[in-house]
């Protein structure tokens, strides 16, 4: 069973947010469990996230479609816009 109740967190920071301190954030947010991860993300100022709970469903802050390129698979647009 996954520790937290999440199976995969990603997280996207702006550029100015630096891939280690984004690298940082995911690790402690994922220990948060999906419910505190996804409001965490949505408060911090140019972090979007993306939560994969055990049962493969997904949730994810408001502003992640943003950072999804127009091209690729369709589903995974569908799924998340």
């Amino acid at each position: 069973r996954p520790a937290g109740g999440l199976a995969s967190l990603t997280l996207v920071g702006s550029p100015g947010t630096g891939i280690a301190r984004t690298d940082a954030w995911a690790t402690a947010a994922f220990a948060m469990g999906p419910d505190r991860a996804l409001a965490w993300a949505a408060r911090r100022p140019g972090i979007e996230a993306l939560a994969v709970l055990p049962d493969g469903s997904k949730r994810w802050t408001p502003g992640l479609p943003e950072h999804l390129p127009a091209s690729g698979p369709a589903d995974w647009r569908a799924a998340v816009g």
